[in-house]
């Protein structure tokens, strides 16, 4: 009986474990006005489980994505998207360096970094992105901005899809977190 409560307790600290192993979070949102353009500054907190740090360290390049959209609300008909924006990350681990890099897949720009916490703040720091013009905006309309991440499963190699499609240890997104604009 004794040796069954404490396999029970070690089996439930494991599952508690691998649970938190993993996440993606929403940390901050700053919005203003520079001129009349309409800035964002967001900070992501991203944890790696195991398995994807494995892949990682095995040369399988992780791109992580944010979405931003600004909605026109509409009374009777669904909501309109006004502006949707993506900035894309691909992460790669360098083996002979034990270096992470990581690659704007917009620009190209590349950063190298000594460790992986360093590499994913990066990743998960926005810095003024550029929603809109103001300008754009109808008068006496109201407006909602929202904004995710996630990894991109589709964007690993083939073999490896069925795989993480079905795996929670692959399962790395926030929900839409929304704001009001105008």
């Amino acid at each position: 009986m004794h040796k069954t409560i404490i396999f029970l307790i070690l089996i439930c600290s494991l599952y508690a474990t691998k649970t938190f192993a993993i996440s993606l979070t929403l940390k901050s949102l700053e919005t203003n006005n520079q001129n009349s353009d309409y800035i964002i500054d967001a900070r992501f907190s991203i944890s790696l489980s195991e398995e994807i740090m494995e892949a990682l360290k095995n040369g399988i390049p992780l791109t992580l994505q944010t979405d931003v959209e600004v909605l026109l609300l509409r009374d009777w008909l669904p909501d309109e998207k006004t502006v949707t924006l993506s900035k894309r990350y691909q992460l790669q681990h360098q083996p002979l360096t034990e270096d992470y890099l990581t690659v704007d897949l917009k620009t190209g720009i590349r950063q190298s970094y000594d460790n992986l916490n360093a590499a994913l703040n990066h990743i998960g720091q926005i810095n003024n992105f550029k929603l809109l013009n103001q300008d754009i905006l109808l008068d006496n309309r109201n407006y909602m901005g929202r904004i995710r991440m996630y990894l991109d499963l589709d964007s690993l190699p083939t073999p490896m899809r069925p795989q993480v499609y079905f795996s929670d240890d692959w399962q790395l997104e926030t929900d839409w977190h929304e704001w009001k604009i105008k």
